[in-house]
């Protein structure tokens, strides 16, 4: 991590060297938190990582959500050298994550559970 007054950049191949699963997206959702929460914005440079999953950007990114409104995101957390692959992969996780985090608290709750227990089938 590299800071310049007010802004983080983030190599991302540093903090994970594939953004493929759930659990590299939360790995590096710790490390953009960590920066917003000083009141830095964040750069987020994909150079150097080519393979990338919706469930990474769906444990990262779109996780923040409901911490900022889609405008305010995309002023606080930027992203740079993202290829073609990875661009529609986050905007479709972003899409998505906008949907569910307008939805009651309630109904978040019961689609979350349905996942839980979905996933669990296949361990």
């Amino acid at each position: 991590m590299e800071q310049n007054m007010g802004q983080t950049s983030i190599k991302v191949s540093n903090v994970t060297p594939r953004c493929l699963t759930g659990m590299a997206g939360e790995k590096l959702l710790t490390a953009v938190r960590s920066a917003l929460d000083k009141g830095d914005d964040v750069c987020l440079d994909f150079s150097d990582v080519t393979m990338f999953a919706s469930l990474f950007f769906n444990n990262s990114i779109a996780k923040l959500i409901p911490e900022l409104p889609p405008e305010n995101l995309a002023k606080r957390v930027q992203v740079k050298n993202l290829n073609d692959t990875g661009k529609k992969a986050l905007s479709r996780s972003l899409e998505v994550g906008g949907i569910f985090y307008k939805l009651d608290p309630q109904d978040r709750e019961n689609i979350e559970m349905i996942i839980k227990k979905s996933l669990s089938l296949w361990e």
